[in-house]
């Protein structure tokens, strides 16, 4: 009895010390195809006895998730411990017999494995064949990682798992033999970097003699070091805390919230145990996860890896999900951007609470705007120089029916149905949609298009793409800019410098032009660009993150190369700022991004609102690098996709039709002459009160000096730091109406003003009505309008009090514009009785 319990232990024993690789951890470095069959590999990590590797010329079809074709697979197994670095040659006998220069082959003979000469694939994996962990992939076909049914044994997918340049390689062509030319041999991450790229191998039409022989050198052994922190029985074992530099086991349940966040070399989940990360807290690993148990990551938690060559692997009892909520919904119809913050996960399974037909990709290729309509009229006329982009696709093939696998880094829309959402609660409910498999790593390149189908315009159009953070944490978005944008020193860059997060604030209307007969407004965009940030319909001003899971707008740059690729790269996480997530509430919060550096010296931020729902938020920034001309959008931002909307308020500048959400300026213009141009117009045709407001300054000149509007309809100037400015308009466009200055003495205006608290309207007898304010100013004017705009009567004055009679007036809403002897206008709503 002892004795058989002493094998069972070391059987055991023997079984859990095998290595599990990660993807990138081995790659493959030369094969003949011609025959016989030969082909070398590389571990770049110490790997101990019974580790396993499988090798197979298999196809994989992403679209069901599993091999196809009736090849082989050569499974591969370490008799020996063996050092980082070992390269291994793997040779086909007479017999199908297949035999390592190192170790074992455990399944000989192989079935059907037989590389083609005029091209294929090998795929290196580990676990089942039902359920593979895929390891790396090379591929020696001109049609590169397609999977083709009629050609389902030379032509594969690349499993989404699987990164070109780090654990995948496309040689780009139909290569019998190759093998890599030795050009980087020390330092892991050199050689998986310089190994990934196609112009690094040699190519042959006969066989190599030899496929080895470069000599590797890794990184130092053991990088996580001897200490290992371990979770166990509701606490840390032996009061070892655990660090970037620690392995880490988790063998009970870990919550952050009644915990707290921590960071690790690498982590271990064990079989059975469920690893929480609550809201505003993190988990950071330097390098990889082995997941055996169950990981929920919710919605302002953070999950990072710093590695970009490590991966998350969940073994076969491991899951890990992402759990995101949107903000409150007030419809079913409401949309929210997605993009999937981890790999394998389906359309239909993330969004099973949306109809099939609200699930949306954007087809960037198919969109182009070179004619425009108005009120969605379904008339197209041409652009002329002078005009707008109204940012609609003429003939409405952009937007397309999203399933399958989603993409990382890739965009998605979705709301739910009306079913769902009344189960759900229905309006002002926050919903749920979780996201499950293998989190998101490393090097992420999502291609991006520009259509250049604006060459026969008058203007250039747009060149949207609808991308998202692929990652279970928020990304800093400067560093994604520094990586993306275009710009000279930048030649690899493709992104103008401006993003647009999807910020619905207001229903779906006949008037709003696009290809259905309701259509959303497209003003309700919140703006970030290199300069500064601006809230979209709901009034949350974005901050300079991007939550996990966010799909965002960017648009191509004219300039860029093409075709081209945006990149994500775990040097763009975040530990933190996962907390704002866009369509978002009208509730909620957001802090203001506080930046205190050079290069943002001087910020004013201003709203305009009305009494019936309109919003509209600019941004005037003024810095060391900016001109008064048109910068680029990673300095001058447009009001993007607002051409058709009910109310629009921006910056202008001169000599361009555009009209802007953020407008940077040079530093040097910012003194008491400074004017800065604003535009308005409405279609809205009741009676509106609208607002313009400050909503918060930044710098020393815009923080210690007065900011006026002035309002050169109504010949008056109003010292927007004292009290917000009301007004009510005319349908109409007025590209001249408002400024901002800074010099109200050579206006001659007298600087004391009053709020429309301070102004009393009372109905008297025999339709008398009393206009009275404070008695240190005197009435000059009052002009009074009907809902429409319509000026009813028009009356002088020269005393604080004043009564009139206006006997004409039906039982109605009116609108009172009073003027007083400090050029202040004031406008009130009054009911006639």
């Amino acid at each position: 009895m002892k004795r058989f319990l002493l094998l069972v232990f070391l059987f055991a024993s023997f079984s859990t010390y095998a290595t599990n690789l990660n993807p990138g951890e081995v790659i493959i470095t030369g094969y003949n195809a011609d025959n016989a069959d030969q082909f070398t590999f590389v571990l770049l990590v110490e790997t101990t006895a019974g580790t396993v590797v499988k090798f197979t010329d298999k196809a994989w079809n992403n679209t069901t998730s599993a091999f196809s074709g009736s090849e082989g697979i050569v499974v591969w197994e370490s008799d020996q411990d063996l050092p980082c670095g070992t390269e291994i040659t793997i040779t086909k006998t007479a017999g199908n017999i297949f035999v390592p220069s190192i170790g074992l082959i455990t399944n000989n003979p192989t079935g059907n494995f037989l590389l083609n000469a005029t091209g294929e694939q090998i795929l290196v994996f580990r676990g089942s064949q039902a359920s593979p962990i895929f390891l790396y992939g090379i591929s020696f076909r001109n049609t590169g990682w397609t999977y083709d049914v009629a050609n389902n044994n030379t032509t594969s997918d690349l499993p989404p798992s699987l990164t070109l340049g780090t654990s995948a390689l496309d040689l780009g062509a139909n290569v019998s033999n190759a093998k890599y030319n030795c050009t980087t041999t020390t330092t892991t991450a050199n050689i998986v970097a310089d190994a990934g790229i196609a112009s690094n191998w040699l190519t042959s039409t006969t066989r190599f003699t030899n496929l080895s022989g470069c000599g590797y050198t890794c990184d130092a052994a053991n990088p996580c070091g001897t200490v290992t922190a371990t979770w166990a029985s509701g606490a840390w074992q032996g009061g070892i805390l655990p660090d970037l530099t620690k392995t880490v086991v988790l063998n009970d349940n870990y919550d952050t919230a009644t915990q707290t966040s921590f960071s690790a070399c690498s982590l271990t989940i064990s079989a059975g145990v469920t690893l929480n990360i609550s809201d505003n807290t993190f988990v950071e690993v330097e390098r990889n996860v082995d997941n055996s148990g169950t990981v929920y990551v919710h919605t302002a938690g953070t999950f990072i890896q710093n590695s970009n060559v490590e991966n998350f692997i969940n073994n076969a009892a491991g899951t890990s999900s992402v759990i995101k909520e949107t903000a409150l919904i007030n419809n079913w119809y409401e949309y929210t951007y997605w993009s999937s913050p981890v790999t394998g996960e389906t359309v239909e399974d993330a969004f099973f609470t949306a109809n099939p037909d609200r699930r949306f990709y954007f087809n960037a290729a198919n969109f182009a705007d070179l004619f425009y309509e108005v009120g969605n009229n379904n008339t197209l006329t041409a652009y002329s120089a002078t005009d707008t982009l109204d940012d609609i696709d003429d003939n409405g093939d952009d937007w397309q029916y999203a399933s399958g696998i989603m993409t990382p880094g890739v965009g998605y829309a979705a709301t739910l149905s009306p079913t769902s959402f009344s189960i759900g609660g229905g309006s002002g409910n926050n919903f749920a949609h979780i996201f499950s498999g293998p989190f998101n790593n490393g090097l992420i390149n999502v291609a991006v298009v520009r259509n250049d189908d604006s060459s026969t315009s008058a203007i250039p159009d747009n060149n949207w793409n609808f991308i998202g953070n692929p990652y279970p944490s928020a990304i800093d978005v400067d560093l994604f800019m520094a990586a993306n944008q275009y710009s000279t020193s930048n030649t690899d860059g493709t992104l103008d410098g401006s993003i647009y997060l999807w910020s619905q604030n207001t229903p779906p209307s006949n008037n709003n032009n696009g290809n259905q007969q309701l259509n959303f407004s497209d003003a309700d965009y919140a703006v970030i660009n290199g300069i500064g940030e601006t809230a979209g319909g709901d009034g949350i001003t974005p901050t300079r993150h991007i939550a996990s899971g966010q799909g965002f707008f960017v648009n191509y740059d004219d300039n860029a190369t093409t075709p081209g690729t945006v990149v994500f790269n775990n040097g763009m996480r975040v530990k933190a700022n996962n907390n704002l997530f866009f369509r978002n509430s009208n509730t909620a919060t957001a802090a203001l991004n506080n930046e205190n550096d050079n290069f943002h010296v001087e910020k004013l931020r201003l709203n305009l609102t009305s009494d019936n729902g309109v919003f509209n938020q600019i941004l005037i920034a003024y810095n060391t690098l900016a001109t008064n001309d048109f910068d680029g959008a990673y300095y001058d931002a447009v009001k993007n996709l607002s051409s058709n909307t009910a109310v629009k308020f921006g910056s202008k500048i001169l000599n361009n039709p555009n009209l802007f959400a953020i407008q940077a300026k040079n530093i040097s213009d910012l003194n008491e002459n400074e004017i800065v141009p604003l535009a308005f117009s409405t279609s809205i045709n009741v009676a509106t009160l609208y607002t313009i407001s400050i909503v918060d300054v930044q710098g020393n000149f815009l923080a210690n000096n007065p900011i006026y509007l002035k309002d050169n309809l109504n010949s008056t100037i109003h010292d927007l730091t004292a009290s917000d400015y009301n007004f009510t308009s005319v349908v109409g466009e007025f590209n001249n109406r408002f400024e901002i200055v800074f010099n109200n003495a050579s206006l001659s205006i007298d600087n004391n003003e009053i709020t429309s608290n301070n102004l009393s309207i009372i109905e008297l007898e025999n339709d008398n009505i009393m206009f009275k304010v404070d008695q240190n100013f005197t009435i000059q004017s009052i002009q009074i309008f009907d809902t429409l705009g319509k000026e009813v009567y028009n009356f002088k004055g020269e005393n604080s009090t004043e009564t009139y009679n206006m006997k004409e007036l039906s039982s109605s809403l009116y609108i009172a514009k009073v003027t007083l002897n400090n050029g202040q206008t004031i406008t009130k709503k009054a009911i006639k009785k």
